[in-house]
């Protein structure tokens, strides 16, 4: 099964493409954690990826996923070491594009939005927050289409007009009504 630009999953088994052997920081890696270097490239790829069709951490709160895939895949890896950094790096800069950096910048603002929404409590005191919550509530439905519309610009850019199960998706399929 292709996944992604640097690794194939076949069974079980990481096998990082061609490419991995290529790129300096991916090379460091493997030379640095040969012991995990599978589950780093399959990390890297996690951390990356906006597809959910690749990437089972795709809806996954940015600034969370990290320490959900580390512990999940029972990584011990400090993120903040400088080879795992420029790694993190490299893979980004080659699965970023404008519609990439679009949807990830929506649904990186969208997530502070709703963990904004789940965490505030509602003050209806004369100086309180109703009126501001009041606001968003009138605005979500462009917030939410403009985030619907990233994806999808960044979906069709990725070449997929297919569903999670694999379903084509049908042509008003993304139209608000």
């Amino acid at each position: 099964m292709a996944l992604g630009k640097i690794f194939d999953l076949i069974g079980d088994t990481i096998i990082p493409n061609e490419h991995c052997s290529l790129m300096a920081p991916l090379v460091r890696v493997k030379e640095e954690y040969s012991k995990d270097y599978l589950k780093i490239i399959a990390f890297l790829h996690y951390m990356n990826s906006m597809n959910p069709l690749d990437n089972p951490y795709a809806d996954v709160d940015l600034g969370k996923r990290a320490d959900i895939i580390l512990f999940n895949m029972k990584l011990n890896i400090d993120v903040e070491n400088q080879t795992i950094k420029d790694a993190l790096h490299c893979v980004e800069e080659i699965y970023c594009t404008s519609f990439y950096k679009a949807y990830k910048g929506y649904k990186a603002m969208f997530d502070r939005i709703s963990d904004k929404m789940l965490t505030t409590e509602l003050d209806l005191d004369k100086d309180g927050n109703a009126a501001v919550i009041k606001g968003f509530f009138k605005d979500y439905e462009s917030i939410r289409k403009s985030f619907k519309i990233a994806f999808k610009d960044f979906e069709e850019e990725q070449g997929s007009g297919k569903t999670r199960g694999g379903g084509e998706l049908a042509e008003d399929e993304d139209q608000d009504y």
